[in-house]
């Protein structure tokens, strides 16, 4: 096969690995939707404070941080076309329940259990993925399957805003709506994933022997691809690595900023325009979105085409730190929203895909999948933290006080990002790619 071919062939996979995993993707990222947008008028409903509108978000990552390592290791042991879609019904089942909530604590269980659900999906994606495309070929796939977060938050938003702000059938407020709605379609669509998921490409009926046979032939090629069975020496070589804690904390403190971004943007917005209500919010949420999609799939593109990852990754870390910051100056609330449009989406998630070739490139293969697990764990742990001290800032400095918190958590993820190894990275990438090319 040649190459011509071959680019032809990982297009198709790709695209059948999208339709697999992001379709559930989607409804996942209604999820943070859902509760940002309840919470615009659910914190009054509830009596929730914005201290404990902290504790609420941050138990969902709480969640995640204890079971994503036992999901990285159970993934290997039944695939991903059992573990997946049945995160995915734990997820919509425990969303639904918000419907009925009467107190903060009981929807502050409820973020815990949902986060159960959430922890085990992007951690098994990220695995699964390994055992299907070689490194080359994975930035473009991460940012089209994190760029489909992004989709939801352009088709989400503005529908998440009418919900809360319209939507109150049999007297019933729209944020319990809001919580009903979405996650019943959810069910359906979990459900379907148990029959569109396959484990490996040798299950998959729409490829060809022969290209079955070059999948394998170029992942043997790839020591983070090669699966060996994790031993407990491999589980103290991930202790002692200083290549996966580096590439760790850059993912912790640029999450620390990101996650909580999407957390609490609406309430910023809110805090900036009290006038807007909860419609004109999600109408305004859509605009990033939709120029973040864009940039991700660019630059994921472009970062596997020129095999390039340091200024892919670091630029838009710049960009995302540069809008928090922004949007603080004493500018109309118009000129913030143009420059969060346009800053914020280059940045906010066009960095994943180029920084997802990292752990392959430079970890050792048979602590890639475990180490993939660290890395989601430290970005759990982000999320948790991050959310908490959240709360407390809101609480005590209002907006202003969140935004600068979320700069400087971007900041330190920057700098620790230009210490990476990217020489090696390089020459991994050009050593695969002459692997490959000269492959028949």
């Amino acid at each position: 096969m040649n190459e011509i071919e071959k680019k032809k062939m990982y297009k198709k996979v790709k695209l059948n690995l999208l339709i697999a995993v992001g379709v559930i993707y989607f409804f996942f990222g209604f999820d943070n939707l859902l509760v940002s947008y309840a919470a615009l008028t659910m914190r009054a409903d509830l009596s929730i404070t914005d201290s404990f509108y902290g504790v609420i978000r941050s138990m969902g990552f709480l969640a995640a941080l204890i079971f994503q390592i036992p999901y990285n290791i159970i993934i290997k042991k039944i695939g991903a076309r059992k573990l997946l879609p049945t995160v995915a019904l734990i997820w919509s089942v425990t969303s639904l329940l918000l419907f009925f909530a009467t107190s903060p604590v009981e929807v502050a269980l409820s973020r815990f259990f949902n986060g159960i659900g959430d922890a085990g999906y992007f951690v098994g994606v990220m695995y699964w993925v390994t055992l299907w495309l070689p490194s080359r070929e994975r930035a473009a796939f991460t940012s089209i399957f994190i760029a489909t977060g992004a989709v939801t938050a352009i088709i989400g938003s503005p529908i998440c805003g009418i919900i809360v702000e319209h939507v109150n059938w049999l007297g019933i407020a729209g944020w319990r709506w809001l919580f009903l709605l979405p996650s019943s379609l959810s069910l359906f669509i979990g459900v379907l994933g148990y029959m569109i998921i396959k484990n490996r490409p040798e299950e998959a009926k729409w490829l060809s022997a022969e290209e079955k046979a070059v999948i394998h032939g170029d992942l043997e090629y790839e020591q983070g691809v090669v699966v060996e069975e994790a031993t407990k020496a491999a589980y103290k070589q991930v202790l002692t690595s200083r290549t996966l804690w580096k590439l760790g904390f850059i993912y912790f403190f640029a999450q620390a900023g990101i996650l909580t971004a999407s957390s609490w943007m609406t309430m910023i917005i809110q805090g900036f325009a009290p006038q807007l209500d909860a419609a004109q919010i999600g109408y305004i949420g859509a605009a990033p979105a939709l120029l973040s999609v864009t940039f991700s799939v660019w630059i994921g593109a472009r970062s596997d085409r020129l095999r390039e990852r340091k200024w892919h990754m670091i630029l838009p870390m710049i960009c995302a730190a540069l809008s928090f910051i922004m949007f603080v100056l004493p500018v109309g609330l118009w000129t913030k929203v143009i420059v969060l449009g346009i800053l914020g989406s280059l940045g906010l998630s066009s960095w994943y895909g180029p920084y997802w070739t990292l752990p392959a490139a430079l970890l050792p293969g048979k602590i890639v999948n475990v180490g993939i697990a660290v890395i989601c764990c430290m970005s759990s742990l982000a999320g948790f933290l991050g959310n908490l001290l959240a709360g407390v800032l809101s609480e005590n400095f209002g907006s202003t006080g969140l935004l600068v918190f979320m700069s400087a958590a971007v900041v330190i993820a920057t700098a620790l990002a230009f210490t990476v190894d990217y020489k090696t990275v390089a020459q991994v990438d050009k050593g695969k790619a002459a692997e490959a090319a000269s492959m028949p």
